[in-house]
């Protein structure tokens, strides 16, 4: 994206304020609590962000940056720190994929599960599940007595 548009670098901006607020939450649950869910039928905190990151992957990879390259983001016993890393490194390849795509690569198609969809469509789709499974781990904190973070969003 490099900067031709002032409404797409104020979209990385916003990606990138973003990523930094999902940290700030995930750092204020304690690690002894990543494992709460509210309902059995949900994820745990735990499973939220790695869910998040899988995504984030998956799209960015896949359908903005055109390469599959196969890594599956799951629970596997990582630690919290761990997966907090794990995080932020995949935080850094989506927002390096956004800063690298071009304006006219933004109206391209892609073939996604949901139709053909172009890689602005994807972007947006990305920011908002991220956005979507933070609001769902900021409920947790809540509910385990912990006040969020400030909220940074543009």
């Amino acid at each position: 994206m490099n900067g031709q548009i002032p409404f797409i670098q104020d979209h990385i901006t916003k990606w990138t304020n973003g990523l930094k607020y999902t940290e700030d939450v995930m750092n204020t649950l304690p690690d002894s609590l990543w494992h709460f869910k509210p309902d059995k039928e949900e994820m745990s905190f735990r499973e939220q962000v790695l869910h998040i990151t899988q995504n984030m992957y998956w799209l960015s990879s896949t359908y903005l940056n055109g390469e599959s390259l196969g890594l599956k983001i799951k629970d596997e016993g990582q630690s919290i720190q761990e997966i907090k890393s794990q995080y932020l490194d995949i935080g850094k390849y989506t927002l390096k994929v956004l800063q690298n795509l071009e304006e006219n690569e933004l109206s391209e198609r892609v073939n996604f599960f949901a139709g053909n969809l172009t890689r602005w469509q994807i972007f947006e789709l990305m920011h908002d599940h991220h956005t979507h499974h933070r609001g769902q781990i900021i409920v947790y904190l809540r509910l385990n007595g912990f006040k969020p973070p400030k909220y940074v969003g543009w």
